[in-house]
């Protein structure tokens, strides 16, 4: 996904998603950041501007240059299936999502919780909590 406002340049994270953090492949981290930049190696099929305002799709015409983005790997995993964040980390992505459903007679939502491993992807957590706090939004519980 293309986050914009977290750095100077837009950030595309990747993430993969299992059940469990011990389906996760050695070195996925890698591997997420080696895709985006394979992909970029590509003229897009589409394209189309969204910023400051949306516009309709046109065809690709140009390759996109990475360089223009910052790039980081997540996992995400449900918590009862989770191995300890050191494991995980051993995989190589940069940020951990660990999910947890929360279902009671006052609340049905999820339980989030997000495990940065570096100083940028610290700041991409607290982007994201305040992002989400200011939304309103109460389906979430974020740690």
């Amino acid at each position: 996904m293309e986050i914009f406002g977290v750095f100077e340049c837009p950030l595309l994270l990747s993430v993969e998603s299992k059940e469990k953090s011990a389906d996760l492949e050695a070195n996925v981290g890698i591997k997420l950041i080696t895709y985006i930049k394979k992909l970029m190696e590509y003229t897009p099929s589409a394209k189309r501007k969204i910023h400051p305002e949306t516009e309709d799709w046109q065809w690709g015409d140009r390759k996109v240059n990475v360089e223009n983005f910052k790039t980081m790997s997540a996992a995400a995993y449900l918590k009862k299936y989770a191995e300890p964040a050191s494991v995980v980390f051993e995989k190589r992505c940069e940020i951990l999502f660990v999910m947890n459903p929360v279902i009671s007679k006052d609340k049905i939502g999820w339980e989030l919780e997000i495990i940065p491993s570096t100083e940028r992807s610290t700041i991409l957590k607290d982007f994201m909590v305040e992002q989400y706090k200011r939304s309103g939004d109460e389906w979430f519980i974020i740690k």
